[in-house]
């Protein structure tokens, strides 16, 4: 990754720049409540390796097109959260670790939501007003 990446990649997830401080022994740095903007244009920016999927997680892309497929005329309804790692590290990426919404969708999302991350580690109980899943 040339500096340039580096510094966008850093800019889009943290809204800093890179510094090493920031990242935890081993190189990893977590993030949470990344909306679905932010994920597009991750993506569209290769920062995602495509051919990956994280821990039997659905992909990237078919986590952004599930958020954009529901409920999407709300922007704010989606989360996401993983870690980045460090762009000094061979296998610098971006990963996904699951997603969650700010408020309860609507009864069709919610089943979507269920069935897309039915082998998630965590998986919400279906009673929350909120929807939540993490991949380990």
């Amino acid at each position: 990754m040339n500096r340039w990446q580096t510094e966008r990649r850093e800019q889009l997830i943290f809204g800093r720049n890179f510094d090493r401080a920031y990242y935890a022994p081993g190189g990893l740095a977590y993030f949470d409540h990344l909306d679905v903007g932010v994920v597009r244009k991750l993506f569209e920016e290769g920062f995602f390796d495509l051919d990956r999927k994280y821990q039997g997680a659905p992909s990237v892309e078919e986590m952004i097109r599930f958020c954009l497929e529901n409920d999407e005329d709300d922007e704010k309804m989606w989360y996401f959260h993983g870690f980045a790692i460090s762009p000094e590290r061979i296998d610098c990426r971006v990963t996904i670790e699951g997603m969650g919404s700010y408020k309860k969708p609507s009864k069709q999302g919610r089943e979507r939501f269920y069935e897309l991350h039915q082998n998630a580690s965590v998986l919400s109980d279906r009673q929350e007003e909120t929807c939540y899943c993490w991949y380990d």
